[in-house]
């Protein structure tokens, strides 16, 4: 037996509303036999708004009613976002569904204020209350923002749609704010709702974003997804929620809320954690803050490769090609950029890739780079980055780069800043590419003593594709390649040759002492 309607309890906001929506659409599609009603509840954290979640006694805020409801009969399932629920959940409740999780960043939106700011070095004042977006974002910001332009700190409270309009209102005011920090995910939902997309594409009119980098600024667990729950003993409607549930956004929450379990959850925490999936890594957790005893719990946690030694030797002979790129000189061969680049994308696959003829350009384009380095280079030139792979590769970024809040079009509008090496394989994306520079060694090729430290290894590491094409002839067949996640996996696989992908070369020499 089947009910024929269910009734979904969800909170008034326009963007639980939406939330709301999707799901019963995704469930229309599922279950064409079954309707959905949707009811508006207030909860206690959507009357309390001039007070900091923080700063009010208890839990549950955005919660207990909707569960009440539950428990009551008067509604048949609820939808949450799942960053808002405790980890203590009452026992004649369960989640029935995650579903597929959106992008899990912050975004900042600069109002036209904080535009204008950013073009001056002056400082710009930033709404959030979140202690663990109090505890990140300043320190990232002092190097991020072009300029010399600084960065304070108000509390902020409300719907999406209120803090978006606080940018608007008149510069001097009480309300007004220079900029907020949001979850992507929330915007680019309402984006795709036809209820609220006009009045938030309004909003955005004139703001400049900046997604923040997961490694440094880790946002709340469960970020991004959303809790589809109901009676526990209530078998019919679970099973239909189910149909909905991703167990890849599951097992994602699952690491990241794990650290609530150990080290205690809700809006007092100022440490993040967040668990995104790459196609060669697999999950990646970043986390990074204070727990409430003070102890700091900053790093990146991943599924690391079993060790493995050379099959033909007893011994381990590592070959770090990092090494050898740090002996590297790059030579000029183009410089400047076409005029017209004002809101055009740019990828700038690394800052060495640019100089002071381009800085025109860049500063009216949408520059995205390959990691936070290099945004901190750039911005230390004047340029506004938009957001950058943290050293995963371009190709981590496609969520975003196709999503309706990013609007950048597809490859075809890019122009990459790289090197001469790097060129093909770009031009075989379809985007325009800029080859500004080459690299080289100071007398020519590899050295005698590199070639024979080559030759010996039984580890190497690659750290770019064009070092693979020179020297991979050098290497022994019986050797175990590693290289980083971008451009250069993909290159050693099409010769035929799987390397084991790390993040880093410091994962990778983490992984060579561990044998």
């Amino acid at each position: 037996m089947t009910p024929k309607t269910l009734r979904l309890g969800t909170r008034r906001s326009l963007l639980a509303m939406t939330q709301s929506r999707i799901v019963a659409a995704e469930l229309g599609r599922s279950r064409p036999d079954v309707s959905i009603e949707i009811i508006g509840i207030e909860t206690k954290g959507d009357k309390l708004l001039d007070v900091p979640l923080h700063e009010i006694e208890g839990k549950e805020f955005f919660t207990a009613e909707l569960d009440e409801a539950l428990l009551e009969g008067r509604v048949d399932f609820t939808v949450n976002s799942l960053k808002d629920m405790s980890i203590e959940r009452h026992p004649e409740l369960h989640t029935a569904a995650i579903p597929a999780r959106a992008e899990p960043h912050d975004v900042i939106v600069f109002g036209p204020s904080g535009t204008r700011k950013l073009l001056h070095g002056g400082t710009i004042t930033i709404g959030s209350s979140s202690l663990r977006r109090l505890e990140n974002i300043p320190p990232f910001l002092a190097q991020a923002l072009p300029h010399g332009a600084g960065a304070s700190f108000a509390d902020i409270r409300g719907n999406v749609n209120t803090r978006l309009s606080r940018l608007h209102d008149p510069e001097g005011g009480s309300r007004h704010f220079d900029a907020v920090v949001l979850a992507f995910a929330g915007i680019e939902r309402l984006l795709g709702d036809q209820f609220a997309r006009d009045e938030v594409k309004g909003l955005l009119s004139g703001t400049k974003l900046m997604l923040l980098p997961l490694s440094l600024c880790p946002t709340a667990p469960g970020q991004g997804a959303l809790s589809i729950e109901c009676r526990r003993a209530d078998r019919l409607t679970t099973s239909v929620l189910q149909k909905l549930h991703d167990p890849a956004a599951h097992e994602a929450v699952s690491m990241e809320r794990a650290l609530l379990i150990k080290h205690g959850g809700g809006c007092h925490q100022k440490f993040g954690a967040t668990a995104s999936n790459h196609k060669l890594l697999g999950l990646i957790l970043h986390t990074r803050g204070p727990t409430e005893s003070g102890m700091r719990i900053d790093g990146m946690h991943w599924s690391i490769p079993e060790p493995r030694k050379c099959p033909a030797l007893d011994r381990i002979a590592a070959w770090d090609g990092s090494a050898w790129r740090n002996t590297l000189t790059s030579h000029r061969i183009a410089t400047g950029l076409p005029e017209n680049m004002r809101g055009k994308p740019v990828f700038v696959s690394h800052s060495r890739a640019v100089d002071d003829s381009m800085l025109p350009s860049l500063r009216s384009a949408r520059v995205w780079t390959s990691g936070v380095q290099s945004w901190f280079r750039l911005a230390r030139l004047g340029v506004f980055v938009e957001g950058c792979a943290e050293g995963l590769g371009f190709d981590h970024l496609s969520p975003v780069f196709s999503s309706g809040l990013a609007g950048l079009g597809d490859m075809s509008d890019w122009t990459v800043l790289t090197h001469k090496h790097a060129e093909n394989d770009w031009l075989a994306r379809g985007c325009s590419v800029l080859p500004s520079y080459r690299l080289e060694r100071t007398g020519g090729g590899a050295t005698d003593k590199m070639r024979g430290a080559i030759k010996q290894a039984t580890h190497v590491f690659w750290s770019s594709g064009s070092q693979f094409d020179e020297l991979k002839d050098l290497v022994s067949h019986d050797a175990v390649h590693a290289c980083g996640p971008g451009k250069t996996a993909v290159r050693i696989r099409n010769k035929g040759i799987k390397p084991f992908v790390f993040p880093s070369k410091e994962e990778w020499k983490k992984w060579i002492d561990t044998h």
